[in-house]
């Protein structure tokens, strides 16, 4: 099998590498060819072996049968904006992002099919239209419709269950929460509008605390209705000098909500009526609210209790992801869940019930085996 070429049509393959994010030269250094090679595969003037186009499928994250396609296909790659704070070298989405986006949008697009099929509502967004400074009435809005509390946020006892409930509200008001691997090179989240199904994924390779600001950031660009894929450096020189208005609102907006102005005054009357460091009350505050001393500062400078000096004194690591704690003889299921939330897996069940999808499109859209599928934990999902 080893002189066996494979008929690829190059223009179908020009698309695909142009979708990865990947150059020519990372493709052909990937695939230990020479660029002439892959050029001449583009051309039409030379075919790629099995063999290599074997490994040409697994690394532009393709299936073989998508390469083999008469031409491209013609649905276009969601068109996210890459939100980067300023003196961000990159200006483009890297190729893990593009392939994250490109499967949560797959997922949205299944669904937002699967929701319209069953009869269900359409998500529950309201629009918001940013101005500059005002972010702490739609803050207070949004956090009467997620329906969060002062005692229940107090009552947590742990960041994770946070987080939880942060999602589970979100998801009962038809937003599906991704939690997706992809690492601390890229995006902290991003955000894609459907008005059936709008998705919002969080990076897992933070923490939980910022996993919970990044949450309710992505839901800012929901309401704002603008599909984003955001980094953040965390300096103090690019939040300061970004001229991105909807990224600053976004930052202002998640702080807002997962903080109210009223109960963070509340503490600092009752817990601070001495002189303490800046510092110190914030990651009081951060331990309090179970947030990121990232979200707990810009709180405390957003209602005039600190100043931007107070950011400049954030530890570089401090949303680093904790050592230990992961998840304990998971099933592929259960990861898959923690992916793409409950949400998913109770729509698609219902697809399956209502006969709009089959168990193996069901299984083919989690990217699961027959073996992988529980179906007495999948149906007790809440």
């Amino acid at each position: 099998m080893r002189g066996v070429c494979v008929p690829i049509t190059p223009s179908v393959l020009a698309w695909a590498i142009r979708e990865s994010g990947y150059s020519t030269e990372e493709v052909a250094a990937n695939l230990d060819v020479p660029t002439a090679s892959v050029k001449a595969w583009l051309s039409g003037t030379e075919l790629p072996t099995l063999a290599k186009f074997r490994k040409l499928a697994a690394f532009l994250k393709r299936t073989p049968s998508a390469l083999l396609l008469a031409e491209p296909p013609s649905r276009t790659y969601p068109s996210v904006k890459f939100r980067r704070p300023a003196g961000e070298e990159r200006s483009e989405l890297n190729p893990t992002e593009r392939r994250f986006i490109r499967e949560a949008a797959r997922v949205q697009r299944i669904l937002s099919w699967v929701i319209s099929e069953i009869g269900q509502e359409p998500a529950h967004v309201a629009l918001a239209h940013v101005r500059t400074n005002d972010a702490e009435m739609p803050a207070r809005t949004a956090r009467g419709i997620l329906a969060i509390t002062d005692d229940a946020q107090a009552g947590w006892k742990s960041s994770l269950q946070a987080f939880d409930a942060w999602r589970t509200s979100l998801e009962e008001r038809g937003v599906l929460i991704f939690a997706l691997p992809l690492g601390e090179t890229s995006c902290r989240g991003f955000s894609l509008w459907d008005e059936r199904a709008p998705v919002v994924s969080v990076n897992t390779a933070w923490n939980i605390e910022a996993r919970i600001f990044s949450l309710l950031h992505e839901y800012g660009h929901l309401l704002t209705r603008t599909d984003s894929a955001c980094i953040e450096d965390g300096s103090t020189d690019a939040l300061l000098h970004d001229e991105d208005d909807i990224e600053r609102w976004c930052e202002r907006f998640s702080a807002a909500v997962l903080m109210p102005k009223r109960s963070v005054e509340q503490v600092l009357r009752s817990e601070f009526s001495r002189r303490h460091s800046q510092l110190a009350v914030a990651s009081f505050l951060a331990k309090q609210f179970k947030v990121s001393l990232r979200a707990a500062v810009i709180r405390l400078i957003e209602i005039d209790y600190a100043s931007w000096n107070l950011y400049r004194q954030i530890p570089p690591r401090s949303d680093t992801k904790r050592a230990g704690g992961g998840g304990k003889g998971r099933n592929r299921l259960q990861v898959r869940e923690d992916q793409f939330g409950r949400r998913t897996t109770q729509l698609l069940l219902r697809a399956v019930e209502n006969d709009v999808l089959t168990r193996t499109d069901m299984l083919g859209i989690l990217s699961m085996a027959e073996s992988d599928l529980e179906m007495p934990r999948l149906t007790g999902a809440k």
